[in-house]
């Protein structure tokens, strides 16, 4: 069976040519080792998947509605309403 959040994100990233999920550039990471800077980067990037509205850029202005909404109900978080499940 597919991973169809998987197919969400790879359609989200070839309408706008970057991640659902963009990231904060990490500020105040010198005093951490990479251990400690990749633990960090996990627990912000889980936390972004979670909770942050996913939103199209500009990029994607020009692809219809229906391809907008095809990608919003794959990356629906709730697997038992997510299209395809």
């Amino acid at each position: 069976m597919p991973d169809w959040w998987s197919v969400g994100v790879i359609l989200y990233q070839m309408m706008c040519k970057s991640s659902p999920f963009e990231l904060p550039k990490m500020e105040n990471t010198d005093n951490l080792d990479a251990d400690k800077w990749k633990d960090k980067q996990s627990e912000i990037n889980n936390e972004r998947i979670c909770s942050q509205e996913i939103k199209f850029n500009d990029r994607a202005n020009h692809y219809s509605a229906d391809l907008k909404d095809l990608v919003m109900k794959l990356l629906t978080r709730d697997q038992q309403t997510r299209i395809g499940s």
